[in-house]
């Protein structure tokens, strides 16, 4: 298995990694998630930064993930899987990342795309 990110301070604008970071943090000390359980979720979305970066050639933005459907997440899990993620972890992104986009402020941008 290949863990490859790029910092987010290369990935995304400072706006989105505020938004990661504050997440983060909130996993950490409201949620009470162990240690390794925070650090996985935060590999899990820095490589779905990468991948989104890669993909557009652009730092990610509110606008990035605004815009985000079921082919970018289909294409981000055929990325992990060509890179030897196993099932358990590729769901385990997809946890991460589905409490990233409904328990941050991403919610607000997301949820108004229509």
């Amino acid at each position: 298995m290949q863990t490859e990110y790029k910092p987010l301070t290369e990935t995304c604008d400072k706006k989105v990694a505020n938004w990661i970071t504050d997440w983060l943090q909130n996993l950490a000390a409201e949620r009470r998630l162990s240690a390794h359980t925070v650090a996985a979720y935060d590999t899990d979305v820095r490589e779905l930064m990468t991948f989104l970066f890669d993909h557009a050639q652009d730092p990610v933005t509110a606008q990035t993930l605004k815009k985000a459907d079921v082919a970018d997440f289909r294409s981000f899990l055929s990325w992990l899987t060509n890179r030897g993620h196993s099932r358990s972890s590729i769901a385990r992104h997809l946890s991460a990342i589905r409490h990233f986009f409904f328990r941050s402020e991403v919610k607000q941008f997301w949820l108004t795309r229509y």
